[in-house]
């Protein structure tokens, strides 16, 4: 039998020799919690009298753990996919360093990304690696945190937030607000001598953080999950500058049309949320694995990883927009979809032109809004034929970039 520790949301062990009794004589955890770095015991006592320790209990992966709040819990038959294969264990908060801890290692992470297709073309999911090390610099143990989404298909499509459920209904809450279908979980697994088993594949140090940097980190990483609980790869922005200006901004590098020529596409070297702004309006920052790294490594250490060690490739795929409605009641999904004007299978053959719905997340200044699976106000747009993406130089130079503005034949002439 399997106990479970309600008040950390921890999963312990059965009362068996090799479980540690924690000092309060309330709970108890597996011995291969003790003196790993993090506090497993409600009072620390885990971690308590670990110096004299020199080799401690090794271990390879132990199941990962969502962080949650009480409000932010997945639904488990909305997302039953993720339950059954991954069986997450709900808990309360990061894992806090415990006593022992003097200094964290800061290292990048990164797997193949789960759809094979992608992980051929050098796609990677990436996370972020906290070693922790006692005074005398010997490992305790290892903390990994992803950012993934909870549903199967999300992170291998560029589509707005699934609104439509498994049976391709809307859904509603009791409250009327309406209910989206891509929430994503920021995760936590802890190992020692490896990364999880030797599932990260490619690993990079950044930095070493102080135990007291390193408990900020744990609290800006909760903070995150709570503002970012929907997976999107595809950003939304309307009102933007003309192609002239484009082609003259800094970071510009080309231009080319589809081979249909139904979508135009603009890149540009990577971008910052202030580049964004200076082409465009936006409405909605994509956020996925590569997104959650880069403001976790910023706040941790300063490391910029669009620009700095040259290991994040962080493309970014914005879809120009016209507002028809912004900040809409969320009961108008309903009416457009029983009107029929509402793209179903927008970005997938026939419905390209019609309405598209997604979330009201973030006001007009981008600061967080509600989060979670249901909101009270949505945006609704008409998708334009233009696209514009961020990426690295070299991904940019493979692809048949229109590079000299208005005098390129092979083109067809942009315009307003």
């Amino acid at each position: 039998m399997v106990l479970v520790n309600i008040v950390l949301g921890l999963r312990v062990w059965p009362f068996e020799p090799e479980a540690h009794s924690c000092a309060d004589g309330l709970n108890r955890i597996s011995i291969e919690l003790r003196c790993d770095g993090t506090n497993d015991c409600k009072d620390g006592s885990d971690e308590v009298g670990c110096n004299h320790l020199n080799n401690s209990p090794p271990y390879a992966h132990l199941e990962f753990q969502m962080l949650e709040t009480d409000s932010s819990r997945l639904h488990k038959e909305r997302y039953a996919w993720f339950w059954k294969t991954h069986k997450p264990i709900p808990v309360k908060n990061a894992p806090r360093p415990g006593d022992s801890v003097h200094s964290v290692e800061l290292w990048k992470l990164a797997a193949p990304h789960s759809n094979p297709a992608l992980a051929a073309l050098g796609w990677k999911h990436e996370g972020i690696g906290f070693l922790l090390k006692d005074a005398e610099g010997r490992e305790l143990g290892r903390v990994s945190y992803q950012y993934w989404s909870a549903s199967a298909t999300a992170p291998s499509e560029r589509l707005p937030p699934l609104l439509l459920d498994a049976n391709g209904n809307i859904t509603y809450d009791e409250k009327g607000r309406l209910g989206f279908n891509s929430r994503a979980v920021v995760t936590y697994s802890r190992s020692r001598g490896n990364w999880e088993s030797g599932y990260w594949k490619e690993n990079t140090f950044l930095s070493t953080l102080s135990k007291e940097k390193y408990e900020d980190v744990t609290l800006f990483i909760e903070q995150w999950h709570e503002h970012h609980q929907q997976f999107l790869p595809l950003g939304f922005v309307y009102n933007p500058i003309s192609y002239a200006d484009m082609s003259r901004h800094p970071n510009f590098i080309g231009w080319f049309w589809s081979k249909n020529y139904t979508t135009q596409n603009v890149y540009f070297k990577k971008m910052s949320m202030r580049n964004w702004q200076e082409v465009s309006t936006v409405l909605e920052h994509p956020h996925g694995c590569l997104f959650f790294n880069i403001d976790v490594v910023k706040m941790a250490s300063g490391i910029d990883l669009r620009t700095d060690h040259g290991a994040t490739a962080t493309f970014s795929l914005m879809q120009v927009v016209e507002p028809v409605e912004l900040f809409a009641p969320a009961i108008r999904a309903q009416e457009l979809f029983q009107s029929g004007k509402l793209a179903l299978k927008w970005g997938q053959q026939e419905d390209s032109d019609g309405l598209i719905v997604i979330p009201a997340w973030y006001d007009s200044h981008i600061t967080p809004l509600e989060q979670g699976d249901f909101v009270e106000k949505v945006h609704i747009m008409r998708p334009s034929m233009m696209q514009i993406m961020s990426n690295d130089d070299y991904v940019v130079s493979q692809m048949p970039v229109c590079k000299v503005w208005g005098k390129d034949g092979e083109c067809p002439e942009m315009s307003n």
